[in-house]
């Protein structure tokens, strides 16, 4: 074996016994004289050489059987399967809560109550509102902000989530589309915290600092640049 503990060659191994077995015969002669320990040592390497050559070589049709045997294709099915009327039951994905995943047998809606990231590709006029966003708003209970630049989902769900879910429903309408349905849009005065400490006479004293630091924010930055381009000092 080898540091790495990869197999040695065999087939270099039987070589050398074979070249070791050689070397023995030709020196076979000298055992009558005073170099008999030649073909002695030799006839010894070659042993060793023969026996180390055949145990790895062993080694490595084990190896070889293991390999193909891995390789070999279990011919088993796996645990992976469509699930069943039953294991989506069992799982609670037929309760209408969260994010619509799609439609199992039946025509029965598949719900997925998470809070993970999703994305929904399809041209226009495929559905993506109809058959993801629409049902996301009525049936998951979860706090939301929705860029509805239409209008048209506010106009369908913001009732119901009203209702349903007791949320408290803004709309951001500087468009004032669907004034008839969504009424008038939420609204803030930025100026609203100084409206507020000068209706609280506990917080007079905060009105002046609050008014500088608005103004401080509105204010553009002078011509030289300093380290603090946004909150600078006086």
């Amino acid at each position: 074996m080898s540091s790495k503990g990869e197999i040695t060659n065999p087939f270099a191994l039987l070589i050398l016994g074979c070249l070791y077995s050689w070397a023995t015969w030709e020196t076979l002669d000298w055992l009558r004289s005073d170099l008999f320990i030649v073909p002695a040592l030799f006839a010894l390497c070659a042993v060793l050489a023969f026996i180390k050559g055949i145990f790895y070589s062993l080694i490595l049709i084990v190896r070889l059987i293991l390999r193909r045997r891995a390789m070999k294709p279990t011919e088993r099915s796996g645990s992976a399967a469509w699930a069943s009327n039953r294991d989506i039951e069992k799982m609670g994905l037929f309760k209408r809560e969260g994010f619509l995943a799609g439609m199992h047998e039946e025509n029965k809606p598949v719900f997925v109550d998470t809070e993970s990231s999703g994305l929904v590709l399809s041209p226009a006029g495929g559905g993506k509102t109809v058959t993801f966003v629409i049902p996301a708003l009525c049936h998951n209970p979860t706090s939301m902000f929705v860029p509805d630049l239409k209008g048209t989902l506010a106009c369908m769900t913001a009732e119901l989530r009203r209702k349903r879910y007791k949320h408290e429903i803004l709309c951001v309408n500087p468009g004032a589309l669907y004034q008839d349905i969504l009424g008038a849009g939420a609204r803030y005065n930025p100026l609203q915290i100084l409206i507020d400490d000068w209706n609280n006479p506990k917080t007079h004293a905060q009105l002046m600092s609050d008014a500088q630091a608005i103004a401080k924010q509105l204010c553009q930055d002078p011509a030289q640049q300093s380290e603090n381009q946004y909150f600078r000092n006086g």
